[in-house]
């Protein structure tokens, strides 16, 4: 995994698996390109971290992320998880679509104002990797996990 500064306060890039994401310097997100040869194939679980600035803190947080993908009869679908967010405790998103190897969706978490805009992108060899973002009021997050 690389931090890169051109990927704003915030990011993370993985070339082995084609992966970028971050912010820029208005705070805007930005994400590699899905692809259709990025759909999982298989359940598991992309287990990884995630980095914030949450609410008005200088400092970035950390902990531990996954991403947990089933497969049904129509597709494929993702669950992320953050544990121990500052002010949150561990959270969980909703299940969200997988197509052409991109999920999203748009969340509320309680205890906190707003919702939560989430992306994220698989990639590499076999869909062996995972990256994204979580946008809310206050809230800037990558995160990122391998198979």
């Amino acid at each position: 995994m690389i931090m890169s500064e051109d990927l704003g306060p915030v990011g993370v890039e993985h070339s082995d698996y084609g992966l970028r994401v971050g912010f820029d310097d208005s705070l805007e997100p930005h994400i590699s390109m899905s692809s259709p040869a990025s759909q999982p194939m298989v359940e598991g679980t992309w287990e990884g971290e995630w980095a914030a600035y949450v609410g008005g803190a200088t400092a970035i947080s950390e902990g531990a992320a996954r991403v947990d993908v089933t497969l049904d009869g129509i597709g494929a679908n993702a669950t992320l998880s953050y544990d121990k967010v500052p002010g949150f405790g561990d959270i969980s998103s909703g299940t969200m679509p997988i197509a052409d190897g991109a999920f999203g969706g748009t969340e509320t978490v309680p205890g906190a104002l707003g919702s939560f805009k989430i992306a994220g992108q698989f990639g590499g060899p076999e869909q062996e990797g995972v990256a994204g973002y979580v946008q809310g009021p206050g809230f800037y997050s990558v995160f990122h996990g391998e198979r």
